[in-house]
């Protein structure tokens, strides 16, 4: 399914998860966005659409690098805006397709991010939409986290683009593993954890939402 490059998927995603013979009949793999290298930060210093439509992403796929040039600053930039999807560069449409598909993109899972994104560069601007990460050492209350999301939802529903996780929750032994969509989100218990040394993580992308007050939220 395309998207029209004026829109965002959000409403498109959420259609999948709300429309009843729809969430009977397919399951939504995961969102692909393609972004022009010659072009890409002329568009996302203009539209934040442009930026919103990366932030959606489970998979970006990167073309034109071979007329752009040095395209490091970039992926830089894409990777501030969405930490949680990888970054394939694409040229005259050769791809592994195996790349494209079977994302689990919406599906509880302990993967939340592929890798901690690293920076080398200061940003030339900033992003209306960027991505956050908050890792913790310690277990949380389940309470604390139907607050927290509470909060989140609250103040910033209409901002919030992507959200997932995998959180050790006091006294369980099990993960919990989450993901949602702007006001719509989904929850589970997974398998118990491994070892001793448990590490949650929480990642978020949205716009023009401040990172401090969202990091505070999510350390309690």
């Amino acid at each position: 399914m395309n998207a029209p490059a004026w829109l965002t998927p959000g409403p498109i995603i959420q259609t999948f998860f709300s429309h009843d013979v729809l969430c009977e009949r397919y399951l939504l793999d995961g969102v692909i966005t393609l972004v022009d290298a010659v072009h890409a930060n002329e568009q996302m210093n203009q539209f934040t659409i442009a930026q919103s439509q990366i932030g959606y992403a489970d998979r970006i796929l990167l073309t034109k690098t071979d007329v752009a040039g040095d395209s490091e600053k970039l992926r830089e930039r894409l990777a501030r805006i969405n930490a949680r999807a990888p970054v394939y560069t694409v040229v005259h449409g050769d791809i592994d397709l195996s790349q494209l598909f079977n994302t689990s993109g919406f599906m509880l899972e302990e993967n939340v991010l592929a890798s901690q994104p690293r920076f080398h560069f200061i940003a030339d601007k900033q992003n209306d939409v960027s991505s956050i990460v908050v890792e913790l050492d310690y277990p949380v209350d389940i309470s604390e986290v139907s607050r927290v999301m509470e909060n989140l939802l609250l103040e910033s529903a209409d901002k919030l683009l992507r959200y997932k996780g995998m959180l050790w929750i006091d006294g369980e032994p099990n993960r919990l593993l989450f993901q949602g969509v702007q006001r719509l989100y989904s929850a589970d218990w997974d398998k118990p954890w491994a070892t001793k040394h448990r590490t949650a993580r929480w990642y978020l992308s949205g716009s023009s939402y401040r990172k401090t007050r969202s990091e505070r939220h999510l350390r309690g």
